[in-house]
């Protein structure tokens, strides 16, 4: 197994006493706005990295990249975390350890139509994580 990331867009996150996550309004990969320019009052990433216990420690850094320019510095995974994730994973005796990054953006304005991504960036290569394509709601969607 390798290195395993993925971003979840959606309208909230919310802490749940029990330290579990609640995702409230989970988005398509499409989504459409009545006109520009336009916002969201809230919007929710969660990028969550996936690795073996087994998987060299890395660096990485996240953001989020729209296609208007914008730019958003969402986070940096240290070796010292994936190595704690690491050991915590054994601890319990699982084979996938897990380091989550989230952030709320509040609003999140969308100027014009394009889209928004989520970009990993280590060791200089950037790979993009998750992406959504906003559109006004008269132009056909992206497959």
């Amino acid at each position: 197994m390798s290195l395993n990331i993925i971003a979840l867009f959606c309208e909230d996150i919310r802490e749940e006493k029990s330290n579990a996550e609640t995702f409230v309004g989970v988005l398509p990969s499409n989504l459409s706005v009545p006109a520009f320019p336009s916002g969201l009052p809230k919007l929710g990433i969660h990028c969550r990295f996936l690795f073996p216990v087994d998987f060299p420690d890395f660096e990485a850094e996240v953001f989020l990249r729209a296609s208007w320019g914008q730019r958003v510095e969402m986070g940096t995974v240290g070796r010292e975390l994936v190595a704690q994730a690491k050991r915590e994973t054994l601890a319990i005796n699982l084979p996938v350890a897990s380091v989550i990054i989230k952030v709320l953006i509040v609003p999140m304005p969308l100027p014009g139509p394009g889209r928004i991504e989520i970009v990993v960036k280590r060791d200089d290569t950037e790979s993009v994580c998750g992406a959504i394509a906003i559109r006004s709601a008269s132009t056909p969607p992206v497959s």
